[in-house]
């Protein structure tokens, strides 16, 4: 390579050009006078200009380095439809046996993520790519990406891009997308769920049977156009978790059947609290729970304390007592399912309740009412055997 000369003055420019005009006018007054060794003279002076604006012979030693070509390759859950993900392989292993020289930068989108986003994993690698050597970037994927942003930025300096499209014209889905529904519903009142019915691939106006279920039972069909947004109306039946599906027949070589089905799920809630509390004896926490469910003015509060346990002895004829009789069979058999929440407060006298009672809290609880035991005090130990 051909040695060149390079400066790397340790002054200014300026500050050079000044010493050097000031070395000539002294060399000219020095001629002028006819000094002598004039000749060391003059040699000193140009070793100065010369030491002050540093000349360096240089000789460059240059290597090309390779390009980088980036390949992203989708990896989202919609690419392992069919043989989208062969077809990205084979594609991927074509650009790598004809590069060409250039080095390749291989880059996957994130399997579990919702949607398919390339565009993000490219600007998390960005700072890892020599963006001098980027010669293009290629997206392997089906066509569906989800990120692209509005505005490019700096990863314009990725390009030029192009695209490999795994998927085919031919290709036929339909998916059913829940656009509204409620997470809860009060008892016995009527809720509305949107669902909107999608193709992509084609494009028809004959209508689609929507079969609808309610807790795994059959509750009606109907009919909906594909692109339009139809609402359908149930009632609320029983509290906790309603659960709804809706779902489409799967028509011959559409691609996945698993958008078909939409379910939804409402709690049911209700407007009033029906709350039973029974307590085992009179306490001091005992006005605590009343001042807690009477703080609510939503809640019905039916409440029972025990005075006289039955092993109590006390001469005074039942008919003089001022006390009434605790009704279990109105409570437990007959009345159980008009409440809501059923409290036991520190209530110990489980020998007065049969087994048909506990069975019937037991039905009680599973057709979803709730119930509470609360023991506190110096003893609580519980025998219902």
């Amino acid at each position: 390579m051909t040695p060149m000369l390079e400066w790397f003055p340790h002054i200014s420019w300026l500050l050079a050009a000044l010493v050097a005009i000031s070395a000539i006018a002294l060399l000219a007054v020095a001629i002028a006078r006819r000094a002598k060794a004039l000749f060391w003279r003059a040699g000193f002076l140009i070793l100065v200009v010369t030491a002050l604006v540093n000349p360096v012979f240089m000789k460059e030693a240059r290597r090309a380095l390779p390009d980088k070509l980036i390949v992203v390759v989708d990896d989202s859950a919609s690419h392992k439809i069919g043989e989208r993900n062969v077809v990205s392989e084979k594609a991927l292993k074509h650009i790598e046996e004809n590069t060409d020289g250039a080095e390749l930068i291989v880059l996957r989108s994130d399997p579990h993520a919702e949607g398919t986003s390339l565009f993000s994993v490219l600007q998390e690698a960005l700072p890892t790519i020599p963006l001098s050597q980027v010669a293009g970037t290629i997206l392997i994927t089906d066509g569906q990406v989800h990120d692209v942003p509005a505005s490019i930025g700096a990863l314009e300096r990725l390009g030029p891009f192009h695209a490999v499209l795994t998927g085919k014209k031919s290709e036929f889905d339909r998916k059913l997308t829940v656009v509204c529904a409620p997470k809860y519903g009060v008892l016995n009142s009527d809720v509305v769920v949107s669902l909107r019915l999608e193709e992509s691939g084609k494009k028809s106006d004959a209508g689609v049977e929507v079969t609808v279920l309610q807790d795994g039972k059959p509750q009606s069909t109907s009919v909906m156009t594909p692109g339009e947004t139809q609402d359908f109306t149930f009632k609320i039946s029983h509290p906790g978790q309603n659960v709804f599906e809706f779902s489409v027949p799967v028509e011959k070589d559409e691609l996945s059947a698993a958008n078909n089905a939409a379910p939804v799920i409402v709690n049911g809630i209700r407007d009033r609290l029906r709350v039973l509390l029974v307590s085992g004896a009179p306490h001091m926490g005992e006005r605590a729970w009343r001042n807690l469910l009477k703080s609510d003015p939503s809640i019905d509060l039916i409440h029972f304390t025990i005075l006289r346990s039955p092993m109590s002895m006390d001469a005074t004829p039942q008919s003089e007592l001022a006390l009434i009789v605790f009704p279990v069979d109105e409570l437990f058999s007959k009345k159980i399912n008009d409440f809501d929440l059923i409290i036991f407060d520190r209530y110990h006298q489980y020998g007065l309740l049969s087994q048909d009672y506990f069975a019937n809290i037991a039905s009680f609880v599973k057709n979803g009412g709730a119930f509470l035991m609360a023991m506190g005090g110096e003893d609580t130990e519980i025998d219902i055997s």
